[in-house]
C-alpha cells in the first residue's frame, strides 16, 4: 500500500470514529434527557428593588415561590438558596447561563423581601426576587403547580421555557442532582448554539 492510500485509509478511519463518537454522545444525551413537564410564558415583572425584569426565554431558570408572609418554610428556602447561588457562581453558570427567580406571592410583602436582599446576600444580577401583577402571578404559579406531583419547592426551567424538573432544596442529593441537570442543560444549549452557527 503506497503512502497516499495509507493516508486516505487513516482519514476514513478518523471520520468513522468521529461520526461514531457523535452518535454515542447523542445517545448518551438522550438517555439522560430531562422530562418536559410543562411550559411557562414570558412575563413582565418588577424586582423588589424596583427594577423592571422580563421572565423570558434565553437563560436557564431556577424558580421558587415565596409564600405570603414568608413563614419558617419560606425562610428556610432562602437560607438554602443562598449557598445554591454560590454553587452556580463557582460553576461559572450564574448570570451568564442561569438565573434564580423567586416569585413573591403577595406584593404587600415587598418590603420584607427587599430586606432579604442583604440578609441572604442576594446578587441581583442573577437572583431576581420579583413581583407580578395579580393575574400574571396566578397564571404563573398555576403553571408551576400543575407540573408538580408533590411539594418540591424549586422548579428547573430550560432556556426555551420548558419546565424540566422539581427539587427539594433540603436534600443534598437532590441539590447535587439539580447542579448536574443545570450543567447538562448548559451543555445541550451550547451544542445547539454551535450547530446553528455551523449551519449559517
Amino acid at each position: 500500500m503506497n503512502k497516499r492510500k495509507q493516508n486516505i485509509m487513516i482519514l476514513i478511519a478518523l471520520l468513522i470514529l468521529s461520526s461514531l463518537g457523535g452518535f454515542i454522545y447523542w445517545l448518551w444525551v438522550k438517555s439522560i434527557a430531562l422530562p418536559i413537564l410543562g411550559e411557562i410564558e414570558d412575563y413582565e415583572a418588577e424586582t423588589v428593588s424596583g427594577e423592571p425584569y422580563t421572565i423570558e426565554d434565553g437563560k436557564i431558570k431556577l424558580i421558587t415561590i415565596a409564600e405570603k408572609g414568608c413563614p419558617e418554610s419560606c425562610q428556610n428556602m432562602f437560607a438554602r438558596l443562598e449557598p445554591l447561588q454560590q454553587d452556580l457562581i463557582d460553576k461559572k453558570a450564574f448570570v451568564a447561563r442561569a438565573v434564580i427567580i423567586t416569585i413573591v406571592e403577595d406584593e404587600e410583602d415587598k418590603s420584607r423581601f427587599e430586606s432579604y436582599l442583604k440578609e441572604y446576600s442576594v446578587d441581583e444580577n442573577g437572583w431576581k426576587i420579583v413581583i407580578l401583577n395579580q393575574e400574571d402571578r396566578e397564571a404563573f404559579i398555576e403553571d408551576i403547580q400543575n407540573s408538580k406531583e408533590d411539594e418540591r419547592e424549586l422548579t428547573l426551567v430550560d432556556a426555551k421555557g420548558k419546565i424540566r424538573q422539581h427539587y427539594h432544596l433540603e436534600s443534598e442529593e437532590e441539590k447535587e442532582q439539580l447542579l448536574k441537570d443545570v450543567t447538562q442543560l448548559i451543555r445541550i444549549q451550547q451544542q445547539s448554539i454551535e450547530e446553528r452557527r455551523q449551519s449559517d
